[in-house]
């Protein structure tokens, strides 16, 4: 469970575009839809996603193989358990 202040934190900085890279990965784009979507290509992207119901936020990810997504993810939450 996230601590409501590091989440909140972690949803300013997704729409305010803080976020350019997360480790290697550059920001491409970004959709808010369904949550913060980090596109860093056209096969490769991240969604930062709070959930409803519970104090958490889920992480998914998608790219050419699981190596990279396993990547992006680790990228991701190292930066984010940083902040």
């Amino acid at each position: 469970d996230l601590n409501k202040n590091i989440r909140n934190k972690i949803i300013e900085k997704c729409s305010d575009g803080s976020f350019t890279s997360f480790g290697n990965y550059q920001v491409q784009k970004v959709e808010n839809l369904d949550g913060y979507k980090f596109h860093f290509n056209e096969n490769q992207w991240l969604l930062i996603r709070p959930s409803g119901t519970e104090p958490i936020l889920r992480l998914y990810a998608e790219a050419e193989n699981r190596e990279i997504v396993n990547n992006i993810i680790e990228e991701a939450l190292g930066i984010l358990k940083n902040l």
